[in-house]
């Protein structure tokens, strides 16, 4: 397919990469706005957890990618130079596709348990609860966040760039 001009999967990392900031830095906002319409809780948690999927899905991709990316990089001058920044990169984006993956599998069970039992917790643990939850994704969205200023450090301080063609 040599009109679909598709970068080699260590090349993908810079465009899968940021799908999955943009939807686990969202999702938090859709937890909230659920727990703020009650009329529309249900469908808006469901939404929520939907996007952490999708974002947490997506990590896993852009941490697969970004191992290629990383292999490929350690090859060339600017790779070989911040081969430190390139490893606490990596290292960091592990541990936060780690976090997503069990915060979307906490927030799973705290949406889907009340609808399989048939019985909603009273107001105030289940805003707890919620808020227990979202001080840990912010935690986990402080750490995305540090990664993601890990990889500009790389692209942008130290020219290391994932290759674009074959």
């Amino acid at each position: 397919m040599d009109w679909l001009p598709l970068p080699p999967w260590e090349g993908a990392h810079p465009i899968v990469v940021h799908f999955p900031i943009a939807l686990l830095l969202s999702a938090p906002v859709l937890v909230v706005l659920s727990l703020l319409v009650p009329k529309l809780r249900r469908g808006i948690a469901l939404s929520a957890l939907a996007v952490m999927a999708l974002g947490a899905a997506g990590a896993v991709l852009a941490v697969a990618s970004g191992e290629a990316a990383a292999g490929a990089a350690r090859d060339t001058p600017a790779g070989e130079a911040a081969a430190g920044l390139i490893h606490e990169h990596g290292s960091a984006a592990e541990t936060a596709r780690v976090l997503f993956l069990v915060l979307t599998a906490v927030y799973g069970l705290l949406e889907i348990v009340p609808v399989v039992r048939k019985r909603e917790l009273a107001r105030k643990p289940d805003l707890v609860l919620h808020g227990v939850f979202l001080l840990f994704y912010g935690a986990a969205c402080l750490l995305l966040a540090h990664v993601a200023h890990l990889g500009g450090r790389l692209v942008h301080g130290s020219g290391v760039h994932a290759s674009a063609g074959r």
